[in-house]
Order: structure tokens, then C-alpha cells, then sequence
């Protein structure tokens, strides 16, 4: 039980629109609420290091980093999309009139908190990295990359529409973990309907089989569409998850 008075809750709940930075020291802190809830390194060199390529591509209208914040200032979303052309190996294999999302989190005090909009925080710092993506020219697909033991993020961007396309191995063996390639069209248009039922084959995999479900992605033409858990949201045992994979 919170020994915060009424109307506190009441101001901590109610959030602003979304907001672009555009000053260092902003994107900078900006930056280390990202890192800390995501457990990356928030040593001071590595913040100015991004921070400065952050902020030199922001003046070239080539990224925007976004936050969100509740009436009582705190910081509770925040979110970087950068045109592909800030990574040109990404570029050069999808083309130029795509983005990509990055250095995305939202608080976990204010998850499945809403908006006056009826969003959770996490699909309004996405739509307006959306909105943003399409400032910048983008006009085909956007793509993020999430760890496969990263299941609230799974979650979230499936339900967002994002479908993943690759299977991202760390090591030699895929079963040695990995991340997922995953994109959504920026005009809004869903690849896969899930509503009106699949289009192909659909295979349910144990995610502690990640070579089985490597081999489906990247020989056989399968795409990630769904994530589903085994009756525990809480268990992060992979055997409790299951990835849903659809024939392309």
C-alpha cells in the first residue's frame, strides 16, 4: 500500500505527450534510465560515446530519442529511432526507407499504466517513434532487435503488431541463446492478420528449443508471430514460453 497521499498518485499517473530531445546532457540521462532497466553498461564513457553519436545524428535529422513523463516529472518511457542509414550494414541489406528502434524502456512501476489515450506507455512511446520514423523519410519498415529471454519485450511487440524475421544466433550453436529480427510496416498495414486467422502453417516451439525454432526461421521460411506462456507470466523458465511460428 503506497503511503503517498491521493492526489501524488493521481499526478504520477497522469502522463504528458511525448516529447523529443534534443539537448546532450538530456539524452544523456535519457540514456542511463534506458540502461539501467535494461542491465547494459552506464559507465560514464560508454553514455557520452552514444549520447554524442546520438545527438550529432539528431542535429542531421537522422534519429530522434523520445520520453515520455508524468505530471510530477519523473521519467517513465523513452524510446530512440534512428533512419537506417545511421547503420549501414542494416542500410545496405534492407534498404534506406526503413528505421530502427533502440535503447527502448518503460519504467516497470507504471507497466500496464494508460494514458488519457487508452495506451499503455509502451505502444505511445512506439507510436511516436512510429510518427517520428516517418518524419525522417521512412516510409517501408521498422526493425528492432530483442533477446529471446527478453519475454515482457516479446510480448509487447507482437501485440503492437511487429512479426520477427530472424533468428539472430550469439554463438556457433544457436541453442546458446540469441536475439529475434523483428519489424513491423510503417504505414500501419499488419503482414500477418491474426484476427481473421493464420495465412500459412503454424508451429508452437518451446523456447528452450532454440535450434529447432533457428533451423524453422532460417531454413525453413518461418516467421515469428506470437509469443504465448504456459499458464505462469511470472515463470521465466523458457520452458514455460513458447514462440508461435507461421509459414511464409
Amino acid at each position: 500500500m503506497s503511503l503517498r497521499p491521493e492526489w501524488m498518485e493521481a499526478v504520477r499517473e497522469s502522463f504528458r505527450q511525448p516529447e523529443k530531445l534534443t539537448e546532450l546532457e538530456d539524452i544523456k540521462r535519457a540514456l542511463i534510465f534506458v540502461r539501467k532497466l535494461t542491465d547494459k553498461p552506464i559507465d560514464e564513457a560508454t553514455i557520452e560515446s552514444i549520447a554524442v553519436e546520438y545527438h550529432q545524428q539528431i542535429s542531421e535529422g537522422r534519429c530522434q530519442f523520445l520520453l515520455i513523463k508524468n505530471e510530477a516529472g519523473e521519467l517513465v518511457a523513452a524510446s530512440c529511432v534512428q533512419n537506417i542509414n545511421c547503420l549501414p550494414g542494416f542500410a545496405e541489406e534492407y534498404g534506406l526507407d526503413n528505421a530502427y528502434l533502440r535503447d527502448q524502456a518503460v519504467n516497470p512501476e507504471f507497466q500496464g499504466k494508460k494514458n488519457s489515450k487508452g495506451n499503455s506507455l509502451a505502444k505511445e512511446i512506439s507510436d511516436a517513434c512510429f510518427a517520428g520514423a516517418r518524419e525522417m523519410g521512412c516510409d517501408k519498415y521498422m526493425f528492432a532487435e530483442i533477446d529471446l529471454t527478453n519475454f515482457k519485450s516479446l510480448i509487447s511487440k507482437f501485440k503492437d503488431g511487429f512479426v520477427a524475421t530472424r533468428f539472430e544466433k550469439y554463438d556457433e550453436d544457436p541453442q546458446q541463446g540469441g536475439c529475434l529480427l523483428v519489424r513491423k510496416r510503417i504505414d500501419g498495414e499488419e503482414e500477418f492478420d491474426k484476427k481473421n486467422g493464420s495465412l500459412g502453417e503454424l508451429k508452437e516451439i518451446s523456447l528452450n528449443k532454440l535450434g529447432e525454432i533457428f533451423d524453422l526461421m532460417e531454413k525453413e521460411g518461418y516467421v515469428a508471430v506470437d509469443i504465448k506462456n504456459q499458464g505462469d507470466i511470472k515463470n521465466v523458465d523458457p520452458e514455460n514460453w513458447s514462440l508461435v511460428l507461421e509459414k511464409s
